[in-house]
């Protein structure tokens, strides 16, 4: 797999975005299609979602500084949810 898009991302209308990159990195749904059915806690979903795919660079970031820093010291069942969350996240993992 590819290395992802260079971080931070940041949210512009129904886009995020890398600007250390230039380009778009994801497009969101818009807030209404043309029939306009989304219900409202649809569209609440959406913007969650466009929060946690924008920072899902620099959570990555932390993670594996985390793990890199503490990996000794952690308790067996969080190291290996640690090292689960970062492999899922670099596509090595599809669990």
């Amino acid at each position: 797999m590819s290395k992802h898009t260079k971080g931070p991302w940041c949210r512009v209308s129904n886009s995020i975005i890398s600007r250390k990159a230039d380009c778009v990195v994801v497009r969101l749904p818009a807030c209404t299609d043309s029939v306009g059915d989304e219900t409202p806690g649809q569209i609440e979903r959406w913007d969650a979602d466009a929060h946690l795919i924008s920072a899902a660079p620099n959570l990555l970031f932390a993670l594996e500084k985390v793990f890199n820093t503490m990996n000794d010291d952690m308790p067996v069942a969080l190291r290996k949810v640690c090292y689960k969350a970062i492999a899922m996240a670099k596509g090595e993992s599809n669990e």
